[in-house]
């Protein structure tokens, strides 16, 4: 499916930043302090299955909220990690499965 739409993913050595900072922490971190988080908890985490491989990608507006509120409190937990912003207007992606306002979640 092509999107015609500009789309973001912070990505940490190929990996998604959520997920990357998932298995850089403890459980007891991730849900305690991180999930939590006003800073994480603006954005909708849509109950999605749990097979599957899934790559999520933010929208423009996604993409700023999270620059503002996210990416600062994500830097707290990875300090000298390099992130990697990938920008695009031209993704082929699989089935879309979510979209809102903030992100798209494709599945291969």
């Amino acid at each position: 499916m092509e999107l015609e739409m500009i789309l973001h993913r912070f990505t940490v050595n190929g990996v998604g930043i959520y997920d990357f900072l998932k298995k850089s922490v403890s459980p007891d971190v991730w849900k305690k302090e991180i999930l939590p988080n006003p800073a994480v908890s603006w954005l909708p985490k849509p109950a999605l299955p749990f097979y599957g491989n899934r790559m999520s990608w933010f929208t423009e507006s996604g993409c700023a909220a999270f620059k503002k509120h996210t990416l600062p409190f994500f830097k707290r937990f990875l300090d000298g990690v390099r992130i990697l912003e990938v920008v695009t207007d031209e993704v082929s992606l699989g089935p879309v499965i979510y979209e809102d306002d903030w992100q798209v979640v494709v599945s291969d």
